[in-house]
């Protein structure tokens, strides 16, 4: 069992649980954005591939993470118009004021269909309303008879928070982001650390 795309793939013992992607009206303005603005690499999410249509520094990011297989295609936005996209990261090395202001450009473009989050501090992601790791989190557990009282989570990103708020134990890395700190009842050491 496990949660993967930032709960946009659920799995049980048996297999794919639920799967959640974003509308389709969402996923080529947002990939427009990604290809007009200088210093972003876009990257979208279909079954259990990442697909890019460049091959940069942040790609090779990407593929280091290793979350899913890095395939190259040749036009992205193409490709996307074919497929269910689940999620959409926008990598960039952007400092952190710019990140802000490139999220704020990306809120009318998804308003209402899809939320911004941030798991790395280089990747800014896209995903459905309502695919969070929590909601994936309530789905496994009601599916074992467990309440969230129940759970631990272990989180270090802005997108672990509302996962670290339905847990009854909550612990976030000391490498991890404010908001993530924030939310947790309980701090532990860093990666660096063995936390």
């Amino acid at each position: 069992p496990g949660i993967y795309l930032n709960g946009c793939s659920v799995f049980n013992a048996n297999g794919l649980l639920q799967r959640t992607v974003l509308d389709a009206t969402v996923v080529g303005p947002v990939l427009s954005f990604a290809a007009t603005t200088d210093g972003v690499t876009a990257a979208a999410y279909a079954g259990d591939e990442a697909l890019v249509d460049v091959s940069d520094a942040l790609v090779d990011d990407l593929a280091a993470v290793g979350d899913s297989p890095v395939r190259r295609v040749d036009d992205l936005a193409a490709t996307c118009g074919t497929l269910a996209v689940s999620k959409i990261l926008l990598l960039t090395s952007l400092d952190g004021q710019a990140q802000a202001t490139m999220r704020d450009e990306l809120a009318p473009l998804v308003k209402g269909q899809a939320g911004v989050t941030q798991a790395l501090p280089w990747a800014i992601e896209v995903v459905p309303l309502g695919a969070d790791k929590a909601t994936a989190a309530a789905l496994l557990l009601q599916e074992w008879g467990l309440e969230p009282e129940a759970a631990m989570a272990i989180g270090d990103g802005e997108n672990d928070v509302p996962l670290l708020k339905l847990c009854g134990l909550s612990v976030a890395m000391a490498n991890g982001a404010a908001a993530a700190k924030a939310a947790a009842a309980h701090e532990t050491g860093s990666n660096d650390d063995y936390g």
